[in-house]
């Protein structure tokens, strides 16, 4: 391999995302930051797939995204998504997040109940929008993440 085929190869490795790749990212957190199931479901293509893998959730397409996010909405109080880290290139990507809220119906940590805990969202984009999420964390490791109220502020790292 000659060395400027080399070199080329590597910049574009470790390039900077890209202006859209940012701002997927970014719509996406703020969306679910903003409480706003139509938000959320903005961030997706019309025939998108969302997938929970720890509770065993697929969800296709937008209206049905939409229809997920508010159900979390009404379940977790104050409900925060903080990136840790994040990775989009080529229509691939991950985002590593610290999620959290109060838990208002027992669907994570106990009714009345705050958590935050880590997981990872693999992502497949086209254009600016998301066609496919999958999230991943550990469902015991979210219910031990359990603590009395006031919450934490996650957005504050």
């Amino acid at each position: 391999m000659k060395t400027g085929t080399l070199i080329l190869a590597l910049l574009l490795i470790l390039a900077p995302l890209g202006a859209d790749d940012i701002k997927i990212l970014n719509d996406y957190i703020a969306a679910w930051n903003s409480h706003s199931a139509a938000a959320v479901a903005g961030t997706y293509s019309a025939n998108a797939r969302y997938e929970d893998v720890p509770f065993g959730i697929v969800v296709t397409g937008s209206a049905g995204i939409e229809q997920l996010a508010q159900g979390f909405f009404g379940a977790i109080e104050n409900l925060q998504l903080r990136v840790v880290d994040s990775s989009l290139k080529g229509g691939q990507g991950t985002i590593e997040y610290v999620f959290g809220g109060r838990d208002l119906v027992g669907l994570v940590a106990g009714a009345g109940q705050c958590f935050a805990f880590r997981g990872v969202i693999v992502l497949e984009t086209t254009g600016n929008k998301i066609t496919r999420s999958t999230d991943y964390y550990d469902r015991a490791l979210a219910q031990a993440s359990a603590y009395p109220p006031p919450c934490r502020n996650l957005l504050v790292p």
